[in-house]
């Protein structure tokens, strides 16, 4: 198996995980500057600064769920990576399902 090599200039597209991820920044960072202006200009900011705090919570979800998926992704590609850097350590009874397990914890 051959490994390609990418170049710089290739563009891979944006998957939808990361595009939630963006979303929800963009929409707190919004917010956030919107209720800090307003609290300067002297308007009464109070239900602005608590759908702000909504959007924090949002945003720990929303990283919740990507570091989450990244990590079982990851823990397949590692589990394949160790099968094929150390065949002689690993015997002929463990197989990918255990090493994926074993990487998860």
């Amino acid at each position: 198996m051959k490994h390609k090599i990418k170049k710089y200039t290739e563009k891979t597209p944006m998957t939808c995980s990361k595009k939630i991820l963006l979303a929800s920044y963009i929409c707190g960072i919004t917010l956030t500057l919107i209720t800090i202006i307003g609290c300067f200009s002297g308007y009464d900011t109070t239900a602005i600064g608590m759908i702000t705090g909504i959007a924090y919570g949002e945003i720990s979800v929303s990283n919740a769920f990507y570091y989450n998926k990244a990590k079982h992704e990851n823990a397949i590609k590692i589990a394949f990576d160790c099968m094929k850097k150390m065949p002689d350590k690993i015997n002929d009874n463990t197989d990918i399902a255990s090493l994926i397990n074993a990487i998860k914890n």
